[in-house]
């Protein structure tokens, strides 16, 4: 069983977390990017695309913005694809391709 698929098991255990690449990427330097990540390529860079900035959120703190940008009131701005090195990235979390509606 490959890595992937063993992540993809103890998820669907442990939580109804959205499957897929779509994330939101919290990265140095108080960047917040949401888009369809990549798996690092060997020189560690990740590519984001159908990405989009989070500028601002007005409510309900970060766990509030992780869970919808819309209820979180948040200001996003379009963006072109991005690449960063595995060590900008802090933290990503899953979310649902309704992401903006929600």
């Amino acid at each position: 069983m490959k890595s992937n698929q063993i992540v993809d098991a103890v998820r669907d255990l442990v939580c109804d977390a959205p499957r897929g690449n779509r994330c939101l990427a919290v990265l140095d330097k108080g960047f917040i990017f949401v888009g369809n990540i990549s798996q690092p390529d060997n020189d560690g860079i990740y590519t984001l695309t159908y990405c989009k900035n989070v500028r601002k959120w007005g409510r309900n703190g970060l766990g509030g913005l992780c869970r919808g940008a819309k209820t979180a009131q948040a200001t996003l701005d379009d963006s072109t694809p991005i690449m960063f090195h595995r060590s900008a990235l802090i933290f990503s979390v899953p979310i649902s391709n309704e992401w903006e509606d929600e």
